[in-house]
């Protein structure tokens, strides 16, 4: 992951017409949706809201009542 600044940099670039075909579609697409998902997880980290995107977390701890 980078700053937010550059990962939208990355998709701008991405997002030309150009650039899409110049390169294979479907690595388009993977590239494509790896820079949304980490500006989607970069802002959430700046509303300090990037602890519910950690996937190793356990749901469990989340239970208000211990079981």
């Amino acid at each position: 992951m980078g700053d937010l600044y550059s990962l939208r940099k990355e998709r701008d670039y991405l997002s030309r017409e150009s650039t899409r075909k110049n390169m294979d579609q479907r690595e388009w697409e993977i590239r494509y949706l790896k820079v949304l998902e980490d500006i989607y997880r970069e802002e959430q980290k700046l509303r300090g809201r990037g602890h519910c995107l950690d996937k190793k977390r356990i749901h469990s701890e989340d239970r208000p009542y211990p079981e």
